[in-house]
């Protein structure tokens, strides 16, 4: 009996041997498993962090080119132009007479008081009244890239950065003492805040600010107001038509425009006036637009024929200060019935495509 009890002892000790091993090499092996993966893991985290220093290195690349372009095609502030305008108002604001209904050119108040914050701080000379364009050039190709990674990847959005670097209207308004490009790299951080892939708290704060934002845009350039027309008009019919696959609240948006609104007012009741006379001092002026129609049709000529350039162009008293914009509007009027037609393109590229071609009509007409 004794041995009996001996032998199934032993089994018993060799059974809870065996069930430990079996369990040590499980845990060895599920140890083994997760270093595996945390190694791939970590490799694959390596992998995009060097992909992304890649991008941003080749993103550094195309602006400091921009840059070398800009100083390179050096206009400066054009003493025959609207810059001696702006610059005549920055003095008025940094002596302390200056009221936003002393001309056309008043009107862009934020514009003129950011002009006189950088003379303040780096003194009157063509740096400092410089700097904010060089800034909003910048601003855009960096934009530009955000946005077209957010849409087709980062190989899409450097190809964006590229052609917006290489642009002339980008490149050539950099130097001059002009509001277009501090609106464009407005515009740009507005559309982007628009598209970005956001959480449900982060879409009503960037909501929010995108309405507060497309309001001062206009103390910067009344012209944005198209731009900000035509983008909440795309958001407002996607969403009524139920295809919209675009994180933005309308509702707190019209919250934003609406504060918005009350610091433009808060400011104008200084001079004893309001939004209305502001916007209404601005519509009684007139403005010719460069990029009409029949220009575009006439400089598209100009370009598929070299003789109707020098000899139509320097002899019919074609300005050249049009000229760039010949290639830059046909084909991204082009571009945008091409990807309208399109059935695959993204909601994003049609909602850009959209607005790109209520601007071109804006400043057609």
């Amino acid at each position: 009996m004794a041995r009996v009890y001996i032998r199934y002892f032993r089994i018993l000790v060799c059974q809870k041997a065996m069930a430990w091993i079996e369990l040590q090499r499980s845990v060895w092996q599920c140890a083994l498993h997760q270093r595996q993966a945390g190694a791939t893991e970590l490799a694959i985290r390596s992998k995009t962090i060097r992909k992304s220093r890649i991008q941003y290195a080749m993103l550094l690349s195309i602006m400091i080119v921009s840059l070398a372009l800009s100083l390179l095609l050096y206009s400066g502030p054009y003493i025959f132009f609207d810059d001696t305008q702006y610059l005549a108002y920055v003095k008025n604001i940094l002596i302390g007479k200056f009221s936003p209904f002393m001309g056309l050119f008043s009107i862009k108040f934020l514009m003129l008081y950011i002009w006189a914050a950088f003379v303040w701080l780096f003194g009157n000379n063509i740096f400092a009244i410089e700097m904010p364009q060089l800034v909003s050039m910048l601003s855009i190709i960096i934009l530009t890239f955000f946005i077209g990674k957010s849409i087709k990847g980062p190989g899409f959005g450097l190809l964006s950065a590229a052609f917006a670097a290489s642009s002339p209207i980008i490149v050539g308004y950099s130097t001059r003492v002009l509001p277009d490009l501090p609106a464009g790299a407005l515009a740009s951080l507005l559309l982007y805040m628009v598209i970005k892939k956001k959480a449900k708290q982060e879409t009503r704060f960037l909501s929010l600010a995108a309405g507060v934002l497309g309001i001062l845009m206009l103390a910067v350039k009344m012209e944005s107001a198209i731009f900000v027309l035509a983008l909440g008009l795309v958001l407002l019919l996607s969403r009524f038509l139920n295809t919209r696959k675009i994180s933005f609240s309308l509702k707190y948006a019209s919250l934003g425009m609406l504060l918005g609104a009350l610091i433009l007012q808060s400011y104008l009741s200084l001079f004893s006036s309001g939004i209305i006379r502001w916007i209404r001092f601005y519509s009684s002026a007139s403005a010719i637009a460069h990029a009409t129609i029949h220009t575009q049709v006439l400089l598209l000529a100009a370009i598929l024929n070299p003789y109707a350039f020098y000899g139509g162009l320097m002899g019919s008293g074609m300005s050249t200060y049009v000229y760039p914009l010949g290639l830059l509007i046909d084909f991204s009027i082009l571009g945008s019935i091409f990807i309208l037609a399109r059935r695959k393109s993204s909601a994003q590229l049609k909602m850009l495509s959209v607005i790109n071609l209520i601007v071109i009509l804006y400043l057609s007409f």
